[in-house]
């Protein structure tokens, strides 16, 4: 969902340049109080939030950077 906004540098990988990563499970929740779930504009969050993950690729796993050999450091 935000692939686009990093491409366009609208967004940022905070401490890329640093080699730390925060892997995404790609997990969305909505919350809201169960008498709500009926209400037009909850489902139809609901179901833009669906139709953008289902229509979002996965993005690439990254390699784990190899750790130095021991006695390197």
């Amino acid at each position: 969902m935000v692939r686009d906004d990093l491409a366009a540098g609208r967004l940022i990988h905070p401490f890329a340049d640093k080699g730390l990563d925060c892997p995404l499970t790609q997990a969305y929740y909505v919350v809201y109080r169960p008498e709500c779930a009926a209400l037009p504009k909850v489902k139809a969050l609901r179901q833009w939030l669906h139709d953008e993950a289902r229509a979002t690729p996965a993005a690439p796993t990254r390699p784990t950077p190899a750790a130095p050999p021991p006695g390197s450091g």
